[in-house]
């Protein structure tokens, strides 16, 4: 059978299939559509009642599927590059080593659903609903998760290089490892998030809420969390070099250890912040809220630190090793 026909007798089953899923049938008759390895490139399904098929390993590229109904279907290792998949209801879909790059999933419903070693490169999920969802190892670099709702998503070792997730609800989600290098976060809901052992070098962190983040070893360097919410978050071992962390919200939070070395926390609220063992050499401390000279005394150094004259004059006199550099020279 030649491609042309074949493609004809595919379409004319889907569509008698579907037809059936929505007709007044007796439910005996009707079951979900099993076309797992099929080539359905451009095919257009949108609104199609498509609820538990096996569409394992087709190939939808460029397809239209905006409006249809996928909830619980097997696209397991499908090929959706480039597809239409706006407004769709795919909770608890099994799209796992699937690619979607370039796909548009505008406004769609993924609650629950496996993306387990995804590709979504590139992919558009503005204000799309991911909450639970499978997202571990995944590839996001580039994506646009504007306005996403990612609660209790996992994505530990997801690489989000890159990604655009201004204002994404990430709330208590797990993102252990993943790479967030030069992401775009800004405004981002970020509470009781998972980031230990997360890359956000050169991140857009800015007014984004992270109370209570784990960020435990977490590379933040060159990051720019600028008037962002740190509360009683864990940055215990983070490297924060260069980082800017002017206004931001520090009260309460564990930096013990960091390398807060370059850091910009300029006019930051440290009230209660725990900084013992921090590297703070060469920090701009100056108009920060809170500070005290027992939180500095127990950090690891304050070489060619800026400090507001009251606390360097105090700590120069009690504890003079602090403004030692590693070689031992001291600085005045």
């Amino acid at each position: 059978m030649n491609t042309n026909l074949r493609n004809m007798v595919l379409r004319s089953f889907i569509f008698r299939e579907t037809a059936l899923m929505l007709s007044d049938a007796p439910e005996s008759r009707k079951s979900p559509l099993n076309i797992a390895g099929e080539n359905l490139t451009g095919f257009r399904l949108g609104n199609a009642p498509l609820r538990g098929s096996n569409l394992a390993d087709v190939n939808l590229y460029q397809a239209d599927l905006a409006g249809a109904d996928l909830r619980g279907a097997n696209l397991h290792r499908s090929y959706l590059a480039k597809a239409n998949l706006q407004n769709t209801r795919m909770e608890e879909i099994c799209l796992a080593e699937a690619t979607l790059e370039g796909a548009l999933l505008t406004g769609s419903n993924l609650t629950d659903a496996d993306l387990w070693r995804a590709n979504l490169r590139s992919a558009i999920l503005t204000e799309a609903r991911l909450p639970g969802a499978c997202l571990a190892e995944a590839n996001l670099s580039d994506a646009n998760l504007r306005n996403t709702a990612l609660q209790y998503a996992r994505l530990a070792e997801a690489n989000l290089r890159g990604a655009l997730m201004e204002r994404a609800d990430l709330r208590c989600a797990d993102l252990q490892a993943a790479d967030l290098r030069s992401a775009t976060l800004c405004r981002a809901n970020l509470s009781q998030t998972k980031f230990q052992q997360a890359d956000l070098r050169g991140a857009d962190l800015q007014h984004a809420t992270l109370r209570q983040t784990d960020m435990w070893r977490a590379d933040l360097a060159g990051a720019d969390l600028q008037e962002s919410d740190l509360c009683q978050a864990t940055l215990m071992g983070a490297g924060t070099v260069r980082a800017i962390l002017w206004k931001a919200d520090l009260s309460g939070a564990d930096l013990a250890c960091a390398r807060l070395n370059r850091a910009i926390l300029r006019d930051a609220n440290l009230e209660n912040a725990d900084l013992t063992g921090a590297d703070l050499s060469h920090a701009d401390l100056l108009g920060a809220k809170g500070l005290k000279a027992e939180q500095l005394a127990g950090a690891g150094s304050l070489y060619r630190t800026k400090l507001n004259r009251g606390l360097r004059r105090y700590l120069k006199k009690y504890y003079p090793r602090l403004f030692r550099s590693a070689a031992g020279a001291d600085n005045a």
